[in-house]
């Protein structure tokens, strides 16, 4: 019996993507062609001299799994050879469809990164979960198959673009760039634990979209809010319970899922009020926020209402999220708003109050419990009058003294963005990177020192309070 002959051929159908499939040929009556599962981006990316793929981020795990399956044809072959019988075309398509060649299904490890993440909310890991959906419905078109799944030795640059041509044709721009976003996360942390060897998304441009339908409640629909007929409520079938729950997010920029778990543990009395510590759910940040002096001490006030009531173990009673997005709802029609109320328009509404108070976007970012200043920035509303009272205080001089550029808006956006560009460039954690931030925003006229020195920086291995202490330094030089 003549031994097999393996061939790899590249776009045999003369079609785009263009896909790997290997050829085994053993006599006349056995010749079979088996997709790899492999698509590249281009011809420039196959050696067919060498039978190599080139040129690709996955070469070296594409060309592993290759041989990897060329081999277990092989000893199919020889085992097939020593005992004497012909080699079917059967046998070669399940030797060579052994999924453990093509590594560890993608959808199985990324719903266990799901489940594990401590962090988020049900409705978060739902909201994740819908995510994959979506990326499954286009394995089951990209592949014709509806029971098919994807291992991570498919995916490839070519997988991206087609994911992102399937979605686009579907799906809002804004929501596909939020599922590339959330799928970009997750290869990177299967990077890190092995299961693929780069991130197919490192040469894949996201482009984000700003989302239209951040609303906020400008000053005069919150007064309007604030004094709303308590009488009524019932009559409009709304609970005042989650009426106060709504304007204590509004000042406080609590999320949704942070102001139905405030225990009485969360909150420590000083001399002048109440203080709320606590750990957000969705990113594990810690905010502390005194309650007696946040617009004018109303949280505190709400919280008062509550907080006696120790017939419930967290402060607000529990309200299921149907109710409360209804009463919401009924609310915004009440208050005759162009735009449904929710908890994220709370949050919109605290950073922008926040920013028509002070100009310093670093506040904003610690009450909201931000990670980067860039966050929170996308946060703030500039009211018309803002911007009017704001522009009626600027100096119109050819000249500005360095006092004047000191509290210039402008000025500190500016240092912002090249601080936080060369921190980027320097690899600096965000918590170095808020640091350095904090220091510049607070030293306006030493900020160019600042990034000046952060530009030289050999070691990124800094502790916080090492990297303080320099920062100190420079200050002060």
């Amino acid at each position: 019996m003549a031994k097999a002959k393996y061939k790899l051929i590249l776009g045999r159908r003369r079609n785009y993507p263009l896909h790997l499939e290997l050829e085994v040929y053993n006599g006349v009556d056995c010749r079979v062609i088996i997709s790899t599962g492999i698509v590249l981006e281009s011809e420039k990316q196959w050696d067919n001299a060498r039978q190599l793929i080139i040129k690709n981020s996955n070469a070296k795990q594409y060309n592993k799994y290759i041989r990897q399956m060329i081999d277990r044809i092989v000893e199919l072959d020889d085992n097939c050879e020593k005992r004497g019988v012909q080699l079917t075309p059967d046998a070669i398509k399940l030797a060579a469809k052994s999924q453990t060649a093509k590594g560890e299904d993608v959808f199985e490890i990324f719903n266990r990164y799901i489940n594990e993440e401590k962090n988020n909310t049900e409705s978060t890991k739902a909201l994740k979960r819908k995510h994959l959906k979506v990326i499954q419905k286009f394995v089951w078109q990209y592949k014709k198959n509806a029971a098919a799944t994807l291992f991570f030795g498919e995916v490839s640059l070519a997988t991206i673009k087609a994911l992102d041509q399937y979605m686009a044709s579907r799906l809002s721009p804004g929501t596909a760039s939020d599922i590339h976003a959330f799928t970009r996360r997750l290869f990177r942390r299967a990077v890190k634990d092995g299961y693929i060897g780069s991130n197919p998304y490192d040469q894949f441009d996201i482009v984000f979209y700003d989302d239209d339908k951040r609303q906020a409640l400008t000053s005069e629909q919150l007064k309007h809010l604030e004094e709303i007929d308590r009488s009524q409520l019932s009559k409009l079938h709304i609970k005042e319970t989650i009426v106060d729950m709504f304007l204590f997010a509004c000042y406080t920029g609590l999320r949704y899922s942070d102001v139905i778990t405030i225990t009485r543990e969360h909150l420590h009395k000083d001399v002048r009020g109440y203080v709320l510590q606590k750990k957000t759910i969705k990113t594990g940040i810690d905010v502390t926020l005194p309650l007696y002096s946040l617009f004018n001490g109303k949280p505190q006030e709400i919280l008062e209402k509550y907080i006696h009531n120790e017939d419930t173990e967290t402060i607000f009673p529990q309200v299921q999220k149907t109710t409360m997005m209804v009463n919401l709802r009924r609310l915004g029609q009440a208050l005759s708003l162009p735009f449904t109320l929710t908890f994220h328009v709370s949050r919109h509404t605290c950073a922008s109050q926040l920013a028509e108070r002070v100009d310093n976007p670093f506040i904003i970012m610690n009450v909201l419990g931000h990670g980067k200043i860039d966050t929170s920035m996308r946060y703030i509303h500039t009211s018309h009058r803002t911007a009017a009272k704001k522009l009626e205080n600027i100096n119109w001089k050819n000249e500005l003294t360095p006092e004047e550029m000191a509290q210039s808006d402008a000025n500190i956006a500016q240092v912002s963005d090249a601080l936080y560009d060369v921190c980027q460039r320097k690899n600096l954690s965000n918590v170095l990177t808020n640091l350095a931030l904090g220091f510049a925003v607070c030293n306006l006229d030493k900020s160019p020192m600042i990034i000046e020195w952060i530009g030289k920086i050999r070691k990124t291995d800094y502790t916080e309070e090492s990297f303080e202490k320099r920062l100190e330094m420079v200050v002060e030089m």
